[in-house]
């Protein structure tokens, strides 16, 4: 199955692997079965309206009024639902620009159109396209500049900041935060070239130096502490700028969270609540009532303790 690389505007590499054919043929299937359950109401709509209605006109008028959800279904779906149908939902795929930049409506508008042309007028020409494209693209998609995406399987990222953590990892170096993206990178560039030439004076040297940045006092090794400080950053403060370029909001909610939790410790209560807030209402967008419920209760810590 094809990959495809996009550079984001945060100097990430987001690895995605492109939705096949297949994938994508099936998830119109889906579509369709929606198209076919809608169409049976409006036949038994239609029924209704010819009974109450004596003139042809009302009842066309009526029918023509409730296909538009039918014509319209694409556009407003991939708006609504970052780039997703119902079809897209179920087989865990979306659509995305080729660049990494957020998708447009006039993105979805193009999609649309062309849409018209390449899968209800001339589907075999759509479906030539899809397979033997390179990025697996259909007519819309090269128009639009947009390729569909399995999510399926988490992203690969790398870059020259952002280090590879689990999802339950646990960070040990709050003060992290006090570090900025050229400290970080300085950081791992010595910390790999040290590793690689196994200089363990530089690596203690650069230990030190973190310690005194970060104020930080720890009986980890040397290569461990220094691990440990990159990873720790990225949980902190790159996780919340690629989960904004991803769209990631339950991730963001998290992250915002995160950032919280680090004001608190230090004492800064109103940032705290800030960031507690902003954390609140991400989670409002999203139903998460668990969090909102966590997200509230540390709000009230803080003004219990002021």
């Amino acid at each position: 199955m094809a990959n495809l690389q996009i550079s984001t505007t945060q100097n990430v590499n987001l690895g995605y692997t492109i939705a096949s054919a297949g994938e994508r043929i099936l998830a119109v299937l889906g579509d369709l079965v929606i198209f076919i359950l809608y169409f049976y109401i409006l036949s038994k709509a239609t029924a209704v309206f010819d009974r109450i209605f004596d003139d042809n006109w009302s009842v066309f008028g009526l029918q023509s009024l409730l296909l538009l959800p039918i014509m319209f279904y694409s556009l407003y779906m991939h708006i609504l639902f970052d780039g997703r149908t119902v079809g897209k939902m179920c087989l865990q795929i979306r659509v995305v620009k080729l660049d990494g930049s957020p998708v447009h409506w006039s993105n979805y508008m193009v999609r649309w159109m062309m849409r018209i042309v390449d899968l209800w007028v001339f589907p075999a020409v759509g479906l030539l396209t899809l397979i033997f494209s390179e990025r697996q693209q259909r007519i819309g998609d090269s128009a639009a500049g947009t390729v569909v995406i399995s999510t399926k399987k988490r992203y690969n990222i790398s870059s020259t900041i952002l280090e590879e953590i689990e999802e339950e990892y646990t960070p040990k170096f709050a003060t992290v935060t006090q570090l900025t993206d050229k400290d970080a990178r300085l950081i791992k560039e010595t910390y790999r070239i040290a590793v690689r030439s196994n200089d363990y004076k530089t690596l203690n040297l650069l230990r030190v130096k973190v310690e005194s940045l970060i104020g930080s006092n720890s009986d980890l090794y040397d290569r461990q502490y220094i691990d440990t400080v990159l990873k720790d950053y990225n949980y902190y403060t790159q996780s919340l700028k690629l989960r904004e370029e991803i769209g990631d909001k339950k991730g963001i909610a998290g992250s915002f969270n995160n950032i919280g939790i680090i004001y608190s410790d230090q004492g800064d209560h109103a940032k705290a609540i800030d960031y507690y807030t902003q954390s609140l209402k991400m989670k409002e967008e999203i139903g998460d009532k668990k969090g909102m419920a966590g997200s509230l209760n540390n709000i009230g810590i803080i003004y219990a303790d002021q």
